[in-house]
């Protein structure tokens, strides 16, 4: 992600996000902008399995280095860094019973998620377990 002063009191940030106008409501409260000071930029980045439905600590904290230096600041990391920190880098279990016929039609399907929310819950965390049951009968 990209934070860069603009010629006045404005900002832009470039990030890779799927909810920029999220992003640009939850980041000018965190850092004290109105937010017609913030411009937030998503460029086309495909898909993000629900990792780029989120407000992420590194793009205020790169808003925030940029407001203070005057100066662009940004923000690259590892891909197991990205791993690690984003909303879907969770650990699950999860235990699925089916009841079918022996055509294979599918008559009912029980699922039963243990899953660790980690030390510090993110905007989506706590859905992601949830949204899994929007999916379990499509695959």
């Amino acid at each position: 992600m990209l934070a860069e002063p603009g010629l006045r009191r404005d900002f832009t940030l470039t990030t890779t996000t799927q909810v920029p106008h999220m992003v640009r409501r939850f980041l000018s409260e965190t850092v004290g902008l109105s937010e017609h000071e913030l411009r937030v930029v998503a460029p086309d980045v495909g898909g993000a399995f629900g990792s780029k439905l989120n407000v992420y600590a590194g793009e205020a904290l790169a808003l925030v280095l940029t407001r203070r230096l005057g100066v662009p600041v940004k923000w690259v990391e590892e891909r197991s860094e990205s791993s690690l920190a984003t909303t879907h880098g969770r650990g699950q279990i999860q235990d699925i019973s089916l009841a079918a016929r022996r055509d294979g039609t599918l008559q009912g399907i029980r699922v039963s998620i243990l899953s660790s929310m980690g030390a510090y819950l993110q905007l989506e965390t706590a859905g992601i377990p949830a949204l899994g049951r929007l999916m379990f009968p499509g695959q």
